[in-house]
């Protein structure tokens, strides 16, 4: 049935438009066609549908994403920051220009890029290079304070509310924070920050680690009705990375149009 609809459909005899003459399509399991055919291509072993910008920005729709991420001294331990890098440059190469973004570093205080400072900008080619290469260059160091990430986050979406998009905070960490270690603190400021909101912003924590405590990162997500996962290791972490716009889409109500 679905393939005579969609067949049906490119033909234009369920379309008031004519018929389609492109149409690349993506499901949720990975499934892709791609009309008109081209029996000569053939896809990578790695590549994935849901990975790619078409497939992200007609699912979730346009998003302010705001990637917070862990650069604290226990992140030296085994793979931890080489899979935060990795993570965060999954998610950047997945925005386009339709999306707004920047990254927050945080150990003991929290910084972002010099030249973008709090303003969410566009997620063109050169500014997701610029974001890229910063995460990059940084090594880990210093203690860990979620908190003061947290708000830096929120304060770049405070000052960009003006954009009309999906707010989403990703919050990457090995779950050991030194200043509140229960994650309550953290939890009631998510919670607090996002009611300027109207409870809009969504936080996806995720544990970068086998060891990486849950308790404080889930706490976090949940505040701000979120999703918290681990990511065991780096063969699924496209998987895992995946899931927040994945989530988005299950949830969307609104339709997006692009021109």
């Amino acid at each position: 049935v679905w393939k005579k609809n969609d067949a049906d459909h490119r033909t234009g005899e369920l379309s008031h438009r004519g018929p389609v003459l492109l149409q690349y399509f993506g499901s949720q399991t990975g499934l892709m066609r791609w009309y008109p055919g081209r029996p000569a291509w053939r896809s990578p072993l790695n590549f994935d549908p849901r990975e790619r910008p078409w497939y992200v920005v007609a699912a979730s729709g346009p998003k302010k994403v705001v990637l917070v991420l862990d650069r604290s001294g226990s992140m030296n331990t085994g793979t931890r920051w080489a899979d935060t890098v990795l993570a965060a440059k999954t998610v950047l190469d997945t925005l386009t220009v339709y999306d707004w973004v920047n990254v927050v570093l945080f150990s003991s205080e929290a910084e972002s890029l010099e030249c973008f400072g709090q303003r969410l900008v566009r997620a063109t080619p050169a500014n997701v290079m610029k974001l890229t290469g910063y995460i990059e260059s940084e090594l880990p160091k210093g203690g860990t304070n979620f908190g003061t990430g947290l708000e830096l986050a929120f304060d770049m979406l405070d000052a960009n509310t003006d954009v009309g998009c999906n707010p989403l905070i990703l919050f990457m960490t090995d779950g050991k924070d030194t200043i509140d270690k229960d994650g309550s603190q953290n939890e009631e400021l998510v919670r607090t920050r996002n009611e300027r909101h109207g409870g809009a912003v969504k936080v996806f924590a995720y544990g970068v680690s086998k060891e990486a405590s849950d308790d404080a990162p889930e706490r976090i997500a949940r505040a701000a009705s979120g999703v918290y996962q681990k990511i065991v290791d780096s063969a699924n972490l496209k998987s895992v990375m995946s899931q927040y716009y994945q989530y988005l889409a299950r949830g969307a109500e609104q339709t997006y149009s692009f021109s």
